[in-house]
């Protein structure tokens, strides 16, 4: 299984995250190294700027003194300079000798110092042009220092250079970074991916190795193991479900072949009514633990919550009871029952009561009493009866499907231990819950189904 090779790990999101991660730093890195090339720039810059009214009062006490030397002498500075006066109409009175053939460089009263990259008949590079107003000869004119930076824009070019080649190698480095980083983050989640691929049919015993830490990839694989553990209890209950049907099935199957073989090698025409009257009870009896078993599977695949209509209770605890006249069992309706009204489905009320009555009646010794109450947010049906009772241990058990506690309650009547079953699922269904509880007729059992008041 060569699932540890370099395509596997070549996962989309592996390199999604790789992508993303070098796209942004490498983003910061551009918009820093701009910045820092911007300010660094600009601080050479502010370093010679504000020279312009310094030089502009020399001029101005040169005037004083005497004409102005014509072309106007070289400056005395670290750096290539030239002066440029200008007069109100913006001609040129005096410059420098590379600026004498020029025209003027600004217009008259600009104050504004700007940075240009060539001047016409100077040599090529940056020169900053910083204007100054002044008086020169008692007329108003605008000295214009022109100060070549080519000494300053080096370290510039320089950084420039720097980031070009020391940029992609740091985007690079990032790149490679994430790449193993997110690698590492992952490999717990490939690990799970295997286990998971690897379970089969029968292997569900198996779970996905947990990591130590408590982070999101730790949060999943307990998850996973949780889903695991759901899935195979449900494949357990499915296993002794189709166990226990196909038991129950066989009975009925078994008595109906033995009755027909015995009846068709044998028997006198005059028994074949007794020989239907057993088949057609033995039918009765497959249809009606395939018609509950049907109802399970129902509720199984999300059977949806129950009808949202109003269903006046008390007349189908009065109903259900009325049908259990007549019986071996005495069934008794605790009086006055209250005006109960929930909301769900009536049939599937009425196989709930049904069931629980069916369940009081074939385990009862003379009696069953059913009462109806009403607690502050829902009704209270209760069911009791005189039998031998349920134990402590028990009373979750019976609500499983196919549970009958043999040792302690008869089979009689043709029990296969659905009842109960369908009752809990039911009851859930319509919001409610049903319990085992003290309290029975002569220490008997008690069952307690509370249904939501609307």
């Amino acid at each position: 299984m060569a699932v540890s090779g370099w395509g596997q790990h070549l996962s989309p999101v592996r390199v999604r995250i790789t992508v993303l991660a070098s796209l942004v730093v490498g983003a910061a890195l551009v918009v820093a190294a701009l910045a820092a090339v911007v300010l660094l720039r600009d601080g050479l810059v502010r370093s010679v700027a504000g020279t312009g009214p310094r030089r502009a009062a020399e001029i101005a006490a040169q005037a004083q003194a005497g004409p102005l030397p014509d072309p106007l002498l070289p400056l005395d500075t670290p750096r290539l300079t030239f002066l440029q006066v200008l007069d109100e109409h913006g001609r040129v009175l005096d410059a420098s000798a590379p600026l004498r053939s020029l025209g003027p460089l600004t217009a008259p009263g600009h104050s504004a110092s700007d940075v240009r990259s060539e001047i016409d008949g100077l040599p090529p590079g940056d020169w900053l042009v910083e204007p100054t107003a002044a008086v020169v000869a008692g007329r108003p004119a605008t000295v214009v220092v022109v100060t070549n930076l080519a000494e300053l824009t080096r370290p510039v070019t320089l950084l420039t250079g720097l980031l070009l080649v020391g940029l992609p190698l740091l985007i690079g480095v990032v790149a490679l970074v994430a790449w193993v980083l997110v690698g590492r983050a992952l490999r717990p989640v490939e690990a799970m991916r295997i286990e998971v691929a690897g379970i089969r049919g029968g292997q569900l015993e198996r779970r996905v190795p947990v990591v130590s830490s408590a982070d999101e990839v730790g949060r999943l694989a307990r998850t996973l193991n949780d889903m695991l553990d759901r899935l195979e209890a449900s494949d357990e209950r499915q296993r002794h479900f189709v166990s226990d049907a196909s038991h129950e099935l066989r009975t009925p199957i078994a008595n109906m072949r033995t009755a027909l073989e015995v009846g068709e090698g044998a028997m006198s025409p005059a028994d074949w009514p007794l020989v239907s009257a057993d088949l057609l009870t033995q039918v009765h009896r497959m249809q009606a633990l395939v018609d509950d078993l049907l109802l399970l599977a129902r509720i199984d695949d999300g059977l949806p919550r129950a009808a949202h209509q109003l269903v006046d209770l008390a007349a189908l605890v009065r109903a259900s009871a009325a049908e259990q006249v007549g019986g071996p069992i005495a069934v008794t309706v605790v009086e006055p029952v209250p005006d109960a009204s929930v909301r769900g489905d009536a049939d599937q009320l009425r196989r709930v009561l049904v069931n629980l009555l069916g369940n009081g009646v074939r385990h009862a010794r003379s009696r069953v009493r059913v009462s109806l109450s009403a607690t502050a947010s829902a009704w209270e049906l209760a069911v009791d009866d005189d039998g031998p009772g349920i134990a402590l241990e028990d009373r979750e058990r019976i609500f499983e499907r196919f549970v009958r506690l043999d040792e302690h309650r008869a089979r009689g009547g043709g029990g296969v231990g659905l009842g109960l079953a369908i009752v809990r699922r039911t009851v859930t269904a319509h919001g409610g819950t049903v319990v085992v509880a003290d309290g029975g007729l002569a220490a008997g059992a008690r069952l307690i189904v509370r249904l939501p008041r609307p």
